[in-house]
């Protein structure tokens, strides 16, 4: 389950900057790394590479917007299974 949400804000990260940084990013995963986004799950060293060599010093910004949603959707899934379990 985490995984399909973190290939999906990964994703939608990416396509909010434009389809062709998306577009970029998965060819320079596959060329390079023989991978998809949700294969960056289990490494995500691969993805910070390819972001950091597609907007250098930018790159920070991306991560910092990954993170931020990671840790918003995961917070809000742990808290939801925690209630969910105190509650009944």
């Amino acid at each position: 389950m985490y995984r399909e949400m973190v290939t999906v804000i990964i994703e939608k990260t990416l396509l909010d900057i434009s389809l062709s940084v998306y577009e970029s990013v998965i060819s320079s995963l596959k060329s390079k790394y023989n991978c998809t986004i949700s294969d960056c799950y289990e490494n995500p060293q691969y993805l910070k590479q390819v972001l950091m060599e597609y907007f250098g010093n930018s790159s920070n910004v991306v991560i910092d917007n990954i993170t931020h949603e990671l840790q918003k959707t995961i917070k809000n899934e742990s808290i939801a299974k925690f209630l969910t379990v105190l509650n009944h």
